[in-house]
């Protein structure tokens, strides 16, 4: 007798380790303009990852052709690196990322005497496929400590843990902090939270400090983690920021020109180009 509907669904579920559970959306943390009040809770996980979509903003056409980000089959703005091993936090010691092979191009180019031409479009590939160390963290909201959770009675806004993306620069200071007050910052019985502040100069910048009570004088403000935000459930962050990309698939995605770079690359003499060959040759000056 052949499965009912509903139960090629139960199983089908089952199979994508979501079993009954609900599904919980708006987890992922934007840091706003401005302060952001967050308390971080539990571990970090290092992630190094590449931004490879246009940023029509910026009039950037990026790495990737647009048409690869729509659809069932699209690929994220942002990647994991390939060459990082998400789950041991090290690097995998293979040469696997064609966005990490791009940027060693552009610097064996750069450092080759180029022309005006050639300067300005790898100097903006290398910093367009740099690599980029980011830490995920659970954290808690201040200002908006809601998630929503869809369940078979529709969606319900719950208290629950947010995932922040915490850039070099804000964790230089975040590392300041644990050194200055000697306090276990995620710890949920010493801890206490931080305020990131977002602001625009040249570029987005990202500063944090501690959060003190309005004593006088002030003091750092402690926030034991209360009975509701203990009992919430931490997100499993290799499961959440831990995907991988196919290097194929990326490949595939990028703009021609990138394509035939890669493909000029790929040999022994990998490193330098040959006399005759052109690295500008059908591409657009800016990326």
């Amino acid at each position: 007798m052949s499965l009912s509907v509903r139960d090629k669904m139960r199983k089908l579920r089952e199979r994508r380790g979501g079993g009954n559970r609900s599904n919980i959306r708006d987890i992922f943390f934007d840091f706003e303009p401005g302060d952001n009040l967050i308390r971080l809770v539990d571990e970090f996980r290092e992630v190094r990852t590449h931004f490879i979509a246009p940023a029509p903003k910026r009039s950037d056409r990026g790495l990737c052709q647009a048409e690869a980000f729509k659809g069932d089959d699209r690929i994220s703005q942002v990647i994991n690196c390939p060459d990082w091993d998400v789950e041991n936090e090290a690097d995998r010691g293979t040469s696997d990322c064609p966005i990490c092979k791009l940027n060693r191009i552009s610097g064996e180019v750069l450092k080759d005497s180029p022309d005006e031409q050639e300067k300005e479009f790898f100097r903006n590939l290398a910093s367009a496929t740099r690599q980029r160390q980011v830490l995920k963290w659970n954290v808690i909201d201040r200002n908006n400590p809601y998630v929503t959770k869809l369940g078979s009675g529709g969606e319900e806004k719950v208290f629950g843990y947010k995932i922040a993306s915490i850039g070099m620069e804000a964790f230089n200071d975040i590392e300041g902090i644990y050194d200055q007050t000697g306090l276990e910052l995620h710890d949920q019985d010493e801890g206490c939270d931080i305020i990131v502040t977002k602001q625009k100069k040249a570029r987005w910048e990202y500063s944090a400090k501690v959060a003190m009570t309005k004593d006088k004088p002030p003091k750092v403000a402690q926030t034991p983690l209360t009975d509701e935000e203990r009992a919430a459930e931490l997100h499993r962050l290799i499961e959440r920021c831990g995907r991988q990309t196919d290097p194929m698939k990326i490949i595939d995605a990028l703009h021609p020109d990138l394509r035939d770079l890669l493909e000029l690359n790929d040999g022994p003499s990998s490193s330098s180009f040959g006399d005759d060959d052109d690295p500008l040759a059908g591409t657009q000056k800016k990326i």
